[in-house]
């Protein structure tokens, strides 16, 4: 999804500041807008926006409108004793797997007031109950139709802007973060926040880490 570069003023005040302008970013910022937060900055490092969910297939979801649709029972209480099952409760926090459970069919339903159509398919053979939903476009079109959303919105998108660090005052108080943008470091008042930069599967040193084995390749280049 290649946009046009604006670059960043040298001086930025701002209620909200998003890093990251992936599927989490947009998300994010639309959301916030349409919930009375104004003056909404996203910060993308790469020229494009997207991330990994532009080339994402589909997404998780449970008891959603789309699978009401196709008389599939995807009971979240179920399916989170399955996920924590397999994963021996270890490595997931079940607080945070179990609220995203909650909102994975809100979600859906939420896209779909954005004009998103959704299909729900098998990940595997045979999977019961069909979790996985794909939109027409797939991700390339979530994350535009997010992008449009959010220009509409009025929030402030920046592209080659790549946010580094964080902004205290010396009470602790979080007052901003820092970006790079043009080869020049640029400091952000904001009230808020959010860091929406979770797609590590773009991340080799943290895929080693923590011993993923699946091969991704890039250019002929794997792990």
């Amino acid at each position: 999804m290649e946009n046009k570069v604006t670059p960043l003023p040298e001086q930025m005040e701002t209620d909200l500041i998003v890093i990251g302008g992936g599927g989490s970013g947009l998300a994010a910022s639309l959301a916030a807008a349409e919930n009375g937060i104004s003056n909404i900055v996203v910060l993308e490092k790469r020229g494009a926006l997207g991330g990994n969910t532009a080339r994402a297939t589909g997404l998780f979801a449970c008891e959603s409108p789309a699978q009401a649709r196709d008389k599939i029972i995807a009971d979240k209480d179920e399916l989170f004793k399955k996920a924590m099952h397999w994963a021996h409760w270890s490595r997931v926090d079940p607080r945070i797997f179990r609220a995203f459970l909650n909102k994975s069919g809100e979600t859906i339903r939420w896209l779909e007031s954005k004009g998103l159509e959704f299909k729900v398919i098998s990940f595997f053979p045979n999977q019961n109950p069909r979790v996985e939903h794909v939109a027409n476009g797939k991700g390339a079109q979530v994350t535009q139709t997010l992008a449009d959303g959010c220009r509409k919105a009025g929030v402030k998108i920046y592209l080659n802007a790549a946010g580094t660090r964080l902004l205290f005052d010396d009470r602790g108080s979080l007052t901003g973060a820092v970006a790079i943008n043009e080869e020049k470091e640029v400091k952000i008042k904001a009230r808020s926040v959010i860091i929406a930069t979770g797609g590590f599967a773009g991340n080799k040193a943290m895929l080693r880490k923590l011993r993923i084995t699946t091969r991704i390749c890039r250019s002929g280049d794997c792990l």
